[in-house]
C-alpha cells in the first residue's frame, strides 16, 4: 500500500523538487543591470572610429608598397639607360681606337726604319770619334812624356848638389804622371789665377818661406782638383814634394825651380785632355 503511494505520487515529487532548484538558482545570480540608450551611442560611435581607423592603416601599407616598386622600377630603367648609353659610347669610340693603334704601328715601323736606315751613319761616327780619341791620347801621352822628361832634368840638377836620394825623384815622378793621367776636363780658370798669385806674392822677396811653399801647394791642389784629379792623387805629389824640398842641401834656387816646374805644369794641365 505504501508503495503504490510513493509511485503514485513520483510526478508530484520531481515537480516540487525541481520548482525548489530553480528557486534556489535564481536567488543565488547577480543581478546584470541594462546599458543605458547614452552609453549604447557612445560605444557604437567606438566601434565605428575602431573600424575607420583600422581600414586607414590597411590603405597606407599598400600605398608604401606601390611607391616602392614604383622607385625600384624607375631605379632599374636607369640603370638599363646608363648601360645602353656607355655601350653606345665605347662602340661609337672604337673606330677611333682602332686608327690610333693602326697610327702608333705605324709610327713604330717608320721609327724602325729610320734607326736601321742611320745604323751605318752611327757606326762610321763611332769608329771616327774612338780614332779621334786614340790620336788625341797619343797626343796627351806625348806632351805627358815631354814634360816628365823636363821635370826629370830639374830634379837631377837639384840631386848633384844637394843629398836627394833617387828614390826621392822617383817618387816624384810617379806622383806628378798620376797627375797628369788623371785630368778629365779643363782646370778651373779661378783656380788658376789664385795660384799665379800665390806664386807671384812668394818669389817677390827671393824667399820662399815654408808657409808659403803650403799656400802654393794647396793653390796648385785646388787648380788640380778642378781639373778631375782626386784628392788622393794632389796629396801624394804634395807628399813626395814635401820629401824633395827638406832634402838637406836644397837651397832657395832649388826650391824656385821646382815651384816653377809645378807651376808651369799646373797652368797647362788643359793640354793633357784627350781631344
Amino acid at each position: 500500500m505504501l508503495k503504490k503511494i510513493i509511485s503514485s505520487s513520483k510526478p508530484a515529487l520531481l515537480v516540487l523538487v525541481s520548482f525548489a532548484f530553480t528557486n534556489t538558482t535564481f536567488s543565488q545570480a547577480v543581478p546584470v543591470p541594462s546599458p543605458t540608450g547614452e552609453q549604447a551611442i557612445q560605444f557604437q560611435q567606438n566601434a565605428q572610429a575602431a573600424q575607420n581607423q583600422f581600414q586607414t592603416g590597411a590603405a597606407m601599407p599598400q600605398a608604401n608598397a606601390q611607391q616602392l616598386q614604383t622607385d625600384f622600377q624607375a631605379v632599374g630603367q636607369q640603370f638599363q639607360g646608363n648601360v645602353q648609353a656607355a655601350q653606345s659610347q665605347f662602340q661609337s669610340g672604337a673606330s677611333m681606337r682602332q686608327a690610333n693603334a693602326q697610327q702608333f704601328q705605324a709610327d713604330a715601323q717608320a721609327a724602325s726604319a729610320e734607326w736601321q736606315a742611320g745604323a751605318p751613319q752611327r757606326q762610321e761616327d763611332f769608329q771616327s770619334a774612338t780614332a779621334q780619341f786614340q790620336s788625341g791620347a797619343l797626343e796627351v801621352a806625348e806632351v805627358i812624356e815631354e814634360n816628365m822628361e823636363g821635370i826629370s832634368e830639374d830634379l837631377l840638377s837639384i840631386q848633384a848638389d844637394s843629398e836627394v836620394t833617387p828614390e826621392q825623384i822617383d817618387a816624384v815622378k810617379m806622383s806628378t804622371q798620376a797627375v797628369l793621367t788623371d785630368i778629365d776636363n779643363e782646370p778651373s780658370s779661378e783656380a788658376v789665377a789664385a795660384m799665379a798669385f800665390q806664386v807671384q806674392r812668394a818669389t817677390m822677396d827671393g824667399m820662399i818661406t815654408p808657409m808659403e811653399m803650403d799656400a802654393i801647394q794647396a793653390s796648385m791642389g785646388e787648380v788640380m782638383m778642378s781639373a778631375g784629379v782626386s784628392q788622393e792623387s794632389v796629396e801624394a805629389m804634395n807628399a813626395s814634394v814635401d820629401a824633395l824640398v827638406e832634402a838637406s842641401g836644397v837651397d832657395q834656387g832649388d826650391i824656385e825651380i821646382i815651384v816653377g816646374g809645378l807651376k808651369d805644369l799646373v797652368t797647362d794641365l788643359g793640354d793633357f785632355i784627350p781631344q
